[in-house]
């Protein structure tokens, strides 16, 4: 689907769920609050539903035959309430990310700026997307699993269905920054790492219209040895066991399944196609693009 155009799913003040078919564009009306953002919000609503304040929209989900993204937007109100009455899994991975934040080389000036709950560009019922702390490029985001899992592929098992909130989310980000590529480090129920940062299941969106996608498979392959194709993504076959998994709508899946995947291999090589000697997430703090990643979200669901 091309970029610009889509249905949209927003959940605004006051509880309500509003479906609407329009283009992505920036255009400023009246602005409502959310973390860390401000969002224009549509004076005309063809429908409205209540919704969930528990953020849970499973339901809510619309994904037409094309493939149209579904969108979530947090009002300040719905920040307050998942900040207090949030479930033991949201809670568990808010504490990932304030480690997150503990172990990288943010400023502490901003933390209460980079908290979790006001970096949440999508929610839905399984997953939480965001950009990340350490960003190789603007648009460089993560989706996290809500519920502690080790990898994506357990979360699928364990959950059938859920790859179509997957879906939403890479077509929501894909609408917003272009084609990008997705890659996870699945982690083995068996080894627990914090060497990314985070404990549980997540995988990276990274806009791919300057990277050479072939190359970055080819120098992987120089470390991790052969790849196997493969198709859907994820196969669910790989739940107990430790992977890297990269994909591309233009060129396929690829997965290394082996142990001891160094954590940081795909933004090593990234890095290098960019020209960076660094590429240690804790030393590449980012709040530059981080913020630019927000902004250009928010100008994105700006509605005429």
């Amino acid at each position: 689907m091309a970029p610009g155009s889509g249905v949209v799913w927003a959940q605004v003040v006051g509880w309500r769920s509003v479906y609407f078919q329009r283009p992505l564009v920036s255009h400023g009306v009246g602005d409502v609050l959310i973390p860390g953002i401000s969002l224009a919000i549509p004076h005309h609503r063809p429908h409205v539903m209540e919704a969930n304040p528990c953020i849970q929209c499973n339901q809510a989900l619309d994904l037409t035959p094309t493939g149209a993204p579904v969108m979530n937007l947090l009002s300040k109100r719905q920040e307050m309430v998942l900040l207090s009455e949030a479930s033991d899994a949201f809670q568990a991975l808010g504490a990932d990310i304030e480690r997150e934040l503990a172990t990288g080389d943010a400023p502490n000036s901003v933390v209460e700026k980079t908290g979790f709950c006001r970096r949440i560009l999508i929610e839905s019922s399984k997953l939480s997307l965001l950009p990340t702390l350490s960003p190789l490029s603007l648009g460089h985001c993560v989706v996290f699993s809500r519920e502690y899992v080790n990898n994506i592929s357990s979360l699928i098992l364990k959950y059938p269905g859920s790859e179509n909130e997957i879906t939403a989310m890479i077509n929501n980000h894909q609408v917003v920054f272009g084609e990008s590529i997705l890659f996870e480090h699945g982690m083995s129920p068996f080894f627990d790492s914090l060497a990314c940062g985070v404990t549980r299941a997540h995988f990276h969106l990274f806009p791919d219209q300057e990277l050479d996608f072939l190359r970055l498979i080819n120098d992987i392959s120089g470390d991790l040895g052969e790849y196997s194709a493969y198709n859907p993504w994820p196969h669910i076959q790989y739940s107990n066991h430790e992977y890297l998994a990269i994909h591309s709508n233009r060129y396929g899946s690829y997965i290394w399944h082996r142990t001891n995947i160094p954590s940081q291999i795909v933004r090593k090589y990234i890095c290098i196609q960019q020209g960076r000697d660094v590429w240690d997430w804790k030393k590449m703090f980012g709040w530059k693009d981080m913020t630019a990643t927000m902004l250009t979200w928010k100008q994105a669901a700006t509605i005429p």
